[in-house]
């Protein structure tokens, strides 16, 4: 499942950086209807999450950065498209 060398927060970021490495504007339509849509991208950041070991090495709160990352372009998406169908616009 993961790099035993390496670490399993090593894995998760790698795979996270392979996904997500793009334009804002096109992480957009990654979490909302790509094939790493938002429900897998819950899926295997709570897998992972689990992992006996994700904790060493500060990984379960880089983990959580991830996280955070997430949820803040999530409601800056959500903020976005509000404001561009505001019926004001």
């Amino acid at each position: 499942m993961y790099d035993l060398t390496e670490g399993p927060y090593f894995t998760f970021n790698q795979s996270w950086e392979q996904a997500f490495q793009c334009a804002d504007s096109q992480k957009e339509y990654l979490v909302v209807r790509g094939k790493y849509g938002l429900d897998l991208v819950q899926a295997y950041m709570a897998r992972f999450a689990e992992v006996p070991g994700i904790e060493a090495n500060n990984g379960l709160s880089l983990l959580a950065q991830w996280v955070e990352a997430l949820i803040a372009f999530i409601e800056a998406m959500y903020f976005f498209n509000n404001m561009n169908n505001s019926p004001c616009n």
